[in-house]
C-alpha cells in the first residue's frame, strides 16, 4: 500500500532500464546506471512511486529476458492514468546532473570486464 504522506514520484522508462540494464562500457551511461541503482536501493522507499501504462508497455519491449527484469523491477508499483503523470516529478530529476569525467570516481562500480 502506498503511503500518501510520502512525496509522489513518477518512474519513467529509463529508471527501470538503467536499474536492471547490463553494465555499460560508456562512462556516462555507467554513471547513470550507478546513480539509478543507488537511488533505487537507498532512497526509493522515501517516495510514493508510480508508473503509467505507457511505461509498462515501453519496458515490455526489446530483449525478452531484459524486459522481464524491467517488469519485475516495477512490480507492485502503483499504476496511474497517463493524464496524471503530466503533473508528477520524474525520478530522474532526483539524480545528480553531472556525470564524472573519469572512471576513478566510479571505481567501486567497475568489474574486471569494464574498461574506460
Amino acid at each position: 500500500m502506498s503511503d500518501p504522506e510520502k512525496p509522489l514520484i513518477y518512474i519513467e522508462t529509463t529508471i527501470p532500464s538503467y536499474f536492471v540494464g547490463r553494465q555499460s562500457q560508456h562512462i556516462t551511461l555507467l554513471y547513470h546506471q550507478f546513480q539509478t541503482r543507488e537511488w533505487w536501493e537507498k532512497h526509493r522507499h522515501e517516495f510514493r512511486t508510480v508508473v503509467s501504462p505507457e511505461v509498462i508497455v515501453e519496458i515490455s519491449r526489446g530483449d525478452p529476458g531484459m524486459a522481464a527484469h524491467r517488469l519485475a523491477a516495477v512490480e507492485g508499483i502503483e499504476e496511474i492514468l497517463t493524464n496524471q503523470s503530466v503533473f508528477l516529478r520524474k525520478a530522474a530529476s532526483c539524480l545528480p546532473k553531472q556525470p564524472p569525467t573519469s572512471c576513478t570516481s566510479l571505481s567501486p562500480l567497475l568489474t574486471p570486464a569494464t574498461s574506460c
